[in-house]
């Protein structure tokens, strides 16, 4: 950290500016922490919405503003807490990409926002440096994002209220880019023509709440329970078509609530869970949900579920 921080501060580190795929970025740098994320039980959520996604960028250093940001995230944000990582390209911003990394975690008090990025600063947090190590990786991070023609920003409401880092990167023309992921968003047919009634089942608070507001932004009509007891309650009151259910519920077991939701409501299910092999989705797959999603929680390929997911056998 100590000799990066030498070389940007003397000019002499080299950059290999090109187009580079930022959600990919994005995706490979959560891919490196899901195993700190899991063992914290940390419930992420990427919402990669951002239609334009292509940057201009070094796609080492670009990484390694994305992990520190992250990382810092995971490390200050405790267990059963939740993290966002979202893309947007707003009209105030054109031009550029912008990355928000979100945490609720122990959080920034605000005589310390200015300083988050000075070099050797640190906040203390109960014994724990909100910052880490000798005080420099925000500072390399804001550094690297300059000296690629970006900019970073916090927010933070105080102490034990989490915080949101905001990184804008240029764009740059998306043809350049070797594009691995899905199109964008609106070259997608991504939702049915009629929005569809949910009923979400997800224990975790954060989660589910995140998962009602992109759902509901997207047409559909959420109901959003945290146990298997509610889920019944509210299919036996009718007016739903889906269920979207994560596996592990503190009353109940998700393949059993959806054996049952199937056979006494006739309603399709997704599954939504941290597991991902092929016994994990053969069993979800023989317990009635036609799609088994692995978290964090990838909104794009939900919306495809959404709209491959049958209709209700049952509708009431």
């Amino acid at each position: 950290d100590l000799l990066d921080l030498t070389r940007i501060t003397g000019g002499k580190l080299r950059l290999e500016l090109q187009p580079i795929d930022a959600h990919t970025a994005l995706r490979q740098t959560f891919e490196i922490l899901r195993a700190d994320v899991r063992e914290q039980q940390i419930e992420v959520t990427l919402d990669l919405a951002a239609p334009h996604h292509c940057i201009k960028a070094d796609a080492v250093r670009a990484q390694q503003v994305f992990w520190n940001v992250l990382k810092n995230a995971v490390k200050f944000t405790p267990a059963g807490g939740a993290i966002s990582i979202r893309t947007r390209n707003p009209p105030e911003k054109e031009g550029m990409l912008v990355v928000e990394i979100s945490d609720t975690g122990v959080g920034i008090e605000p005589e310390m926002l200015e300083k988050v990025f000075d070099s050797f600063t640190q906040e203390e947090h109960d014994g724990a440096h909100r910052f880490g190590g000798i005080g420099l990786g925000l500072a390399i991070t804001r550094r690297l994002v300059e000296v690629q023609k970006g900019c970073i920003r916090v927010e933070s409401e105080g102490r034990n209220r989490g915080a949101t880092f905001q990184i804008e990167l240029p764009l740059e023309a998306p043809e350049l880019c070797a594009l691995n992921d899905p199109p964008p968003v609106a070259a997608r047919a991504a939702f049915p023509a009629e929005p569809r009634r949910i009923l979400l089942v997800e224990d975790h608070e954060q989660t589910r709440s995140t998962l009602v507001q992109l759902l509901e932004r997207r047409g559909h009509s959420v109901a959003g329970v945290a146990t298997t007891a509610g889920a019944r309650e509210i299919a036996a009151a009718g007016g739903v078509d889906l269920v979207i259910s994560d596996l592990g519920l503190p009353d109940g077991d998700g393949h059993l609530l959806m054996a049952y939701l199937r056979d006494a409501h006739g309603l399709p299910g997704i599954a939504l869970s941290g597991y991902g092999t092929d016994e994990d989705m053969e069993r979800s797959r023989q317990s009635g949900f036609s799609v088994h999603l692995t978290k964090p929680i990838d909104i794009h390929a939900l919306d495809d579920a959404i709209a491959a997911a049958p209709v209700a056998a049952r509708l009431r």
